[in-house]
């Protein structure tokens, strides 16, 4: 696995093998420009996944042949401006995939943002995919950021365990 300066191997469990390198050191350097502990998710679904060759997720080991997306916690994302901030760093790093959860919940049990960062080979740095997911749907950026404004009108899914999906 490829030396990094604020992530140790056990952080990626399973998968430390299969990260890609690239990502590994893009998510180092973002760690180091957002100056802020980024935590991978505890969830077992928030590295790699085998997932068959029919699913173009970068978490899809299967199709990619290795992990090219984590699921993670930055400490510092705490308002949309934090979050908008974050999403421009990753967006200028060349993160081709980035996605915002305000709803998920992180290991601490606590109620706040995630990021999904991934390294797709479908689109170009500068021009990435983005999302977020708010009240069980996919929706844009803009919808996503304007509830952590409001976390009175976020709510949780019923039969949602409390972890990332």
């Amino acid at each position: 696995m490829t030396t990094l300066y604020y992530f140790d191997k056990g952080e990626f469990g399973q998968w430390q093998d299969k990260m890609s390198c690239r990502l590994l050191v893009m998510l180092d350097v973002f760690r180091h420009l957002i100056d802020s502990p980024v935590s991978i998710s505890d969830h077992p679904s928030s590295l790699g996944r085998y997932l068959g060759k029919n699913s173009q997720s970068a978490h899809n080991v299967d199709v990619w042949g290795e992990v090219l997306a984590v699921d993670c916690f930055v400490d510092n994302a705490k308002t949309s401006r934090s979050v908008q901030d974050i999403v421009d760093c990753a967006i200028m790093l060349g993160f081709t995939g980035i996605g915002i959860y305000p709803e998920w919940v992180n290991n601490n049990g606590e109620l706040q943002c995630g990021f999904h960062l991934d390294i797709r080979p479908t689109r170009k740095p500068g021009d990435p995919a983005k999302w977020g997911y708010v009240g069980g749907k996919f929706t844009d950026i803009k919808t996503a950021l304007a509830a952590l404004d409001d976390r009175d009108n976020i709510r949780i899914n019923n039969g949602w365990s409390g972890k990332l999906a």
